[in-house]
């Protein structure tokens, strides 16, 4: 799979609906985006904890309500999408990869609760993947959103990692795209779970892990600011 990365970023203003669009125009397969809960519980697009970085606003976005969000520029005249008009926006035209966060002092279960809610609405389950590095809410999905894949995000392949995964019988891993090798993929493919290789934008890199798929290893997605390098490196070696 090619999958776009916080929404086409190396495109458009991150986690935002022109990126989404971008991603779509691209043709890829997939696309990552970021999801947080504002103060009131509406599941949103934003990477940071806060809302310095990538709009107007400033301070925790879990202390704004969806109202105030509404209102920030994302960059270029972007807003910060809800996930609802990001699921509408994409449908079955691609996987939505969802990294789901939670602010200090958030349920976990609320914050996995209200967004699965929303794909679920719009009977996307299979067009989606649950994504994340937080412990508390790999345990949480576990519970409550079994009839979505689960993948474990993670910079390096630990045996905590594995030891979680096996416990929560999660679906995947999602691992940094350098610690991609034939060993692990082996190990991972092993006990049955899809890998994903993130945030890999040189093409020197993309051609080590195209070559890998080559092998006969079975890599199922790279994520990436530049989908048409991912495109590129994975033409090369068919």
């Amino acid at each position: 799979m090619v999958i776009a990365h916080r929404a086409t970023m190396g495109h458009a203003p991150e986690n935002t609906l022109r990126g989404i669009r971008a991603g779509l125009d691209l043709g890829v397969d997939g696309i990552e985006i970021d999801v947080q809960l504002t103060a009131d519980g509406v599941p949103v697009l934003m990477h940071d904890r806060d809302l310095d970085r990538t709009t107007n606003g400033h301070g925790p976005l879990a202390s704004h309500s969806w109202a105030s969000v509404q209102g920030l520029d994302a960059g270029k005249g972007e807003t910060v999408p809800a996930l609802a008009e990001v699921l509408d926006t994409v449908g079955r035209r691609a996987t939505l990869m969802i990294e789901v966060k939670a602010a200090p002092g958030q349920h976990t279960a609320d914050v996995v609760t209200a967004i699965t809610r929303e794909v679920r609405a719009r009977d996307l389950t299979r067009q989606a993947w649950l994504w994340s590095f937080d412990a508390a809410l790999l345990e949480a999905m576990s519970v409550i959103a079994r009839d979505i894949p689960i993948a474990h995000l993670c910079q390096e392949l630990t045996d905590d990692v594995l030891t979680r995964v096996s416990r929560l019988r999660l679906d995947g891993v999602s691992l940094h795209g350098s610690q991609v090798t034939g060993e692990n993929l082996a190990i991972l493919r092993e006990a049955q779970l899809d890998v994903f290789a993130w945030t890999v934008n040189e093409p020197a890199h993309l051609a080590r892990l195209a070559a890998l798929g080559a092998g006969g290893h079975q890599l199922t997605g790279i994520v990436g600011d530049y989908p048409q390098r991912i495109t590129a490196a994975l033409a090369r070696v068919r």
